[in-house]
Protein backbone atom coordinates (compact mmCIF):
# COMPACT_ATOMS: atom_id res chain seq x y z
CA UNK A 1 0.00 0.00 0.00
CA UNK A 2 1.62 3.48 -0.70
CA UNK A 3 -0.55 6.41 0.01
CA UNK A 4 2.23 8.55 -1.54
CA UNK A 5 0.80 7.67 -5.04
CA UNK A 6 -2.81 8.14 -4.54
CA UNK A 7 -1.80 11.41 -3.57
CA UNK A 8 0.81 12.52 -6.23
CA UNK A 9 -1.41 11.21 -9.31
CA UNK A 10 -4.31 12.97 -7.15
CA UNK A 11 -6.63 10.50 -7.18
CA UNK A 12 -8.31 11.57 -3.94
CA UNK A 13 -8.56 15.04 -3.07
CA UNK A 14 -10.39 14.19 0.26
CA UNK A 15 -7.58 15.16 2.55
CA UNK A 16 -9.33 13.15 5.39
CA UNK A 17 -9.21 10.30 3.05
CA UNK A 18 -5.50 10.49 2.13
CA UNK A 19 -4.91 11.38 6.35
CA UNK A 20 -6.19 8.13 7.25
CA UNK A 21 -4.93 6.05 4.74
CA UNK A 22 -1.19 7.53 5.87
CA UNK A 23 -1.93 6.71 9.12
CA UNK A 24 -3.06 3.60 8.54
CA UNK A 25 -0.54 2.60 6.15
CA UNK A 26 2.31 4.02 9.04
CA UNK A 27 0.48 1.98 12.09
CA UNK A 28 0.79 -1.48 9.59
CA UNK A 29 4.58 -0.85 9.31
CA UNK A 30 5.19 0.00 12.86
CA UNK A 31 3.13 -3.49 13.60
CA UNK A 32 5.37 -5.11 10.88
CA UNK A 33 7.98 -7.22 11.76
CA UNK A 34 9.72 -6.41 8.20
CA UNK A 35 8.47 -4.28 5.68
CA UNK A 36 9.59 -5.39 2.18
CA UNK A 37 9.81 -2.07 -0.14
CA UNK A 38 10.03 -2.33 -4.39
CA UNK A 39 12.85 -0.36 -4.70
CA UNK A 40 15.30 2.12 -3.69
CA UNK A 41 12.54 4.98 -4.15
CA UNK A 42 10.31 3.14 -1.92
CA UNK A 43 12.41 2.73 0.58
CA UNK A 44 13.65 6.53 0.49
CA UNK A 45 9.84 6.81 0.95
CA UNK A 46 9.32 4.54 4.00
CA UNK A 47 12.27 6.68 5.19
CA UNK A 48 10.80 9.84 4.97
CA UNK A 49 7.26 8.96 5.75
CA UNK A 50 8.99 8.41 9.51
CA UNK A 51 11.13 11.36 9.35
CA UNK A 52 14.17 8.86 9.07
CA UNK A 53 13.25 8.26 12.65
CA UNK A 54 12.59 4.95 14.12
CA UNK A 55 12.12 3.63 10.27
CA UNK A 56 10.48 -0.01 10.62
CA UNK A 57 12.82 -2.66 9.83
CA UNK A 58 13.14 -2.67 6.22
CA UNK A 59 14.43 -4.25 2.79
CA UNK A 60 14.12 -3.56 -1.02
CA UNK A 61 13.55 -5.99 -3.58
CA UNK A 62 14.36 -4.78 -6.64
CA UNK A 63 12.07 -4.42 -9.49
CA UNK A 64 14.42 -4.75 -12.32
CA UNK A 65 16.86 -7.18 -13.71
CA UNK A 66 20.25 -7.38 -14.75
CA UNK A 67 20.04 -9.20 -17.76
CA UNK A 68 23.48 -10.27 -18.24
CA UNK A 69 22.67 -12.32 -15.44
CA UNK A 70 19.66 -13.35 -16.01
CA UNK A 71 19.04 -15.14 -19.10
CA UNK A 72 16.40 -18.04 -20.58
CA UNK A 73 18.01 -21.38 -20.28
CA UNK A 74 19.04 -23.40 -23.56
CA UNK A 75 17.09 -26.24 -24.48
CA UNK A 76 20.34 -28.76 -24.16
CA UNK A 77 21.76 -27.75 -21.49
CA UNK A 78 22.02 -30.44 -18.63
CA UNK A 79 19.87 -28.56 -16.42
CA UNK A 80 17.15 -27.80 -18.63
CA UNK A 81 16.60 -31.31 -19.50
CA UNK A 82 17.14 -33.05 -15.94
CA UNK A 83 14.88 -30.78 -13.84
CA UNK A 84 10.96 -29.71 -14.52
CA UNK A 85 11.34 -26.34 -16.10
CA UNK A 86 8.12 -24.97 -16.01
CA UNK A 87 7.31 -22.40 -19.57
CA UNK A 88 4.74 -20.14 -19.85
CA UNK A 89 4.06 -18.18 -23.09
CA UNK A 90 1.69 -16.32 -23.36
Amino acid sequence: FNPEQIIAVGYSKSKLVLKLMMLLDKFSCKMSDKVIVVGRDMEETLEKRFNYKNVPSHTYINNWIDEKQIFPLDENMWVYKHLKVVWVNE
